[in-house]
């Protein structure tokens, strides 16, 4: 049980990285197109080596042109979901930008529950309550005295922020469609390449659309954000198969979300100097209060 929640908590920190990758982005202004093709082309390849080649040559492959269409939906709506969230954060709080984004499994549950027939429990409820709670709190924030900065969201930003939580919901539920098909396996382990690559067909498209040339910052960059992506999910793995054996596997993700949530927090208040109310801390709080009651069955 220890190992699965250090591994789980090794993936908080690695999504915690991320959240920092995005951030820099925002506030340096990096070629942001340039920057997100070339981290979905390392991924990419990254992803190759998860594939069991055998097993797709074999042709084994279960409603092969319904994965393909659903997981490649998938593909557009991750990179636009990713966009809104760093344009999101070059007007600040980011640390209540990544909260508010992270919480979008709630967009999944409530999918779950009215298309799929799948129940949702009082302590569901209560936890869809604390991430609205989190909304009110983000979105009415006031004036700091000395910063001179809202506390919370305001016009264009929740708009965008608004935009990124719809966007992830709705990658998840494409994403996690397939397992709901009556009998469908992943034998092939093939659907994160595919969401790959149909990410990196649009965002190679865009970025040469937009002319954007990459620069060796961009180019460091995609590459933390591709290995981090890499190794977390290779942690958030083994977490779940550690936690397996005792029936507690569903208690991976929400750890690993609200751990990433504290870490980045901390580095936006002690390192990027947000203004932090109050309110601003509760709304943290709220947020991840209500992704950890969400995994309660």
């Amino acid at each position: 049980m220890m190992k699965g929640l250090v591994f789980t908590l090794i993936t908080g920190f690695f999504w915690a990285i991320i959240a920092v990758v995005f951030d820099f982005v925002a506030k340096k202004k990096v070629k942001l197109y340039s920057f997100y093709a070339c981290s979905l082309a390392i991924g990419t390849l990254i992803s190759l080596f998860f594939v069991k080649w055998n097993v797709l040559f074999q042709g084994k492959i279960e409603r092969a042109w319904d994965l393909v269409l659903v997981l490649s939906l998938c593909g557009i709506v991750n990179p636009v979901s990713m966009l809104l969230m760093i344009v999101a954060m070059r007007a600040g709080h980011s640390s209540l930008v990544w909260t508010i984004t992270q919480s979008a499994l709630v967009i999944q549950f409530i999918f779950a529950t009215l298309f799929w027939g799948e129940s949702i429990n009082l302590y569901q409820m209560f936890g869809l309550l604390a991430i609205l709670i989190t909304f009110i709190m983000v979105a009415t924030g006031k004036k700091e005295d000395l910063a001179g900065q809202s506390t919370g969201f305001r016009g264009k930003q929740l708009l965008l922020v608004l935009g990124s939580f719809v966007f992830i919901g709705i990658g998840q539920v494409l994403y996690i469609t397939p397992s709901h098909w009556s009998g469908w396996i992943d034998a092939a382990e093939i659907r994160v390449l595919i969401v790959y690559i149909s990410s990196l067909i649009l965002m190679t498209g865009v970025a040469l659309y937009s002319k954007e040339k990459l620069d060796k910052t961009a180019v460091l960059l995609a590459v933390v954000l591709a290995v981090a992506g890499a190794l977390s999910s290779q942690s958030l793995l083994v977490g779940v198969d550690a936690f397996t054996p005792y029936k507690i596997s569903k208690i991976a993700y929400p750890i690993a979300t609200a751990s990433s949530i504290v870490l980045f927090s901390f580095y936006s208040y002690i390192y990027l100097k947000e203004p932090f109310s109050l309110k601003k801390w509760l709304g943290i709080v709220f947020g991840i209060l209500g992704i950890v009651l969400f995994s309660i069955n």
